[in-house]
């Protein structure tokens, strides 16, 4: 993915680049994703279910903020495992801040974290 700086990422815009790179990415492999979102009546919500031949692949939660919470995973994870039927591994975060982080795959539970990094130079 093409890193952005934390400036460039508020809200809708950066949803809308992080998705465009997963249809890159599909198509690139010759895959014709079906993209949609989910939300409850409480209003939690998942930012982008992805699937192929309508079947659930991955879950995906995209966030601008500058700041990093755990709890961006507690619906990835009910949902993703309970409603969908998906390992951990096809539940992930994509985080725009600028600070880096350790993934919660490397410190307590395994599940995959991508960031988007600012470049440098």
């Amino acid at each position: 993915l093409i890193c952005m700086t934390h400036q460039d990422n508020k809200g809708a815009p950066f949803e809308t680049y992080v998705i465009s790179e997963v249809l890159k990415a599909d198509y690139e492999q010759g895959q014709k994703p079906q993209l949609s979102y989910w939300r409850d009546t409480r209003k939690n919500e998942i930012d982008l279910i992805v699937q192929h031949n309508l079947k659930p692949v991955q879950v995906i939660e995209i966030k601008s903020s500058a700041t990093y919470n755990a709890r961006y995973f507690d619906i990835l994870n009910k949902v993703g495992e309970n409603d969908l039927g998906l390992a951990p591994k096809a539940r992930a975060v994509v985080y725009g801040g600028a600070s880096p982080l350790h993934t919660q795959w490397e410190t307590r539970s395994p599940l995959v974290m991508s960031t988007m990094q600012p470049l440098h130079g």
